[in-house]
């Protein structure tokens, strides 16, 4: 009795208006209703706002680790997503990015040994997929990989945890007029997928396909290679990174409107110079690439250049000047500070 009449005390403190509700706080509040409420679902609720609050990164990690520990007590999937938070989001803070690697391997290790054949079933699909195929990628939920089914060359879909495939093009095809897709990217809430349409001597298109109602809409549409190909969506899902890789002429990185196809350009090659490789940090403040010299781009022998370039056009750093090409498809970590 007189332990639940120190928590009713302690929460009417925490929910006072006079109350001030720092990050600190609501932690504390956090822990008695997990320890002594027992309200798991709650306590979560006010450890997400300690995270939101974001100005104690240290308090911030722990607090996404009881988020996952509450997650794992009634035996929910959130509880890795919890701790992988910790690890993308918080990696320097060391201990807890420690413990949240233990608890990440420990669930893992578990749900192999109680499902051993879906988990195998996974990874075999993976390696038996015996078309080489780099111009697709994984959802952000993990779930799916989109992917260039060469044969017929229509925009495919892998359901990886059942190994189900589908189409998310139907016109594709090698005859008089080819069509074919090509490159993909998937929107932050990984409902749409946009991809890139050739039309052999005819035009490219963008393309979004939405994964829910299977409709597809032309994004922009022309009889020229002047056209944005996707690089990568913005957080924000209304823009993505493009690259103009125009047949002839010069490079364009570019930000275009997922609704309109506005285009803004952020950086404009000339003499015919061209980009490779390019991609968005995780903060979307900068954008990393390859530069490559006046026909150069083939010649696996000729001079590159790794550039990084601010997001609002303000400024370039020059990483590798006139190097030759040992790196391939470079990307910048999510803690913002280190280029690969």
């Amino acid at each position: 009795m007189m332990k639940k009449l120190v928590a009713a005390i302690t929460l009417f403190l925490f929910l006072s208006p006079a109350f001030a509700q720092s990050p600190n706080d609501l932690f504390q509040q956090a822990l008695v209703m997990e320890r002594s409420e027992g309200n798991l679902q709650e306590a979560i609720s006010l450890y997400e706002r300690v995270v939101a609050t974001g100005s104690d990164r240290s308090l911030a990690a722990k607090a996404l680790i009881r988020i996952g520990e509450n997650y794992e007590r009634q035996g929910l999937r959130q509880a890795r997503q919890a701790y992988q938070r910790v690890l993308d989001d918080y990696s320097e803070q060391r201990d807890t990015a420690r413990i949240a690697r233990d608890r990440l391997a420990s669930l893992l290790a578990a749900m192999a040994d109680k499902e051993p054949q879906r988990i195998s079933s996974i990874v075999v699909k993976k390696h038996v997929m015996d078309i080489p195929d780099n111009s697709g990628h994984v959802s952000p939920d993990g779930r799916f990989l989109s992917f260039v089914e060469w044969t017929s060359g229509n925009m495919g879909i892998l359901n990886l945890e059942t190994g189900e495939e589908k189409l998310a093009s139907s016109d594709g095809n090698w005859g008089q007029v080819s069509a074919f897709a090509d490159r993909s990217i998937w929107s932050p809430d990984g409902k749409k997928l946009m991809y890139s349409w050739v039309w052999v001597r005819k035009g490219i298109e963008i393309r979004i396909y939405n994964t829910e109602t299977g409709n597809m809409r032309v994004l922009v549409s022309s009889d020229s290679s002047e056209i944005p190909f996707p690089i990568k969506w913005f957080g924000n899902g209304k823009h993505f990174l493009a690259i103009n890789e125009p047949r002839t002429g010069t490079d364009a990185i570019t930000f275009v409107n997922a609704e309109t196809a506005n285009t803004r350009v952020v950086k404009q090659f000339s003499d015919n110079w061209h980009t490779f490789g390019e991609d968005l940090s995780p903060d979307e403040k900068h954008i990393v690439y390859e530069l490559y010299e006046p026909g150069a781009l083939n010649d696996g022998s000729a001079p590159v250049s790794l550039k990084i370039l601010a997001t609002d056009g303000s400024y370039e750093l020059t990483l590798v000047d006139n190097g030759f090409r040992n790196f391939l498809r470079p990307g910048i970590q999510k803690a913002n500070t280190s280029c690969i």
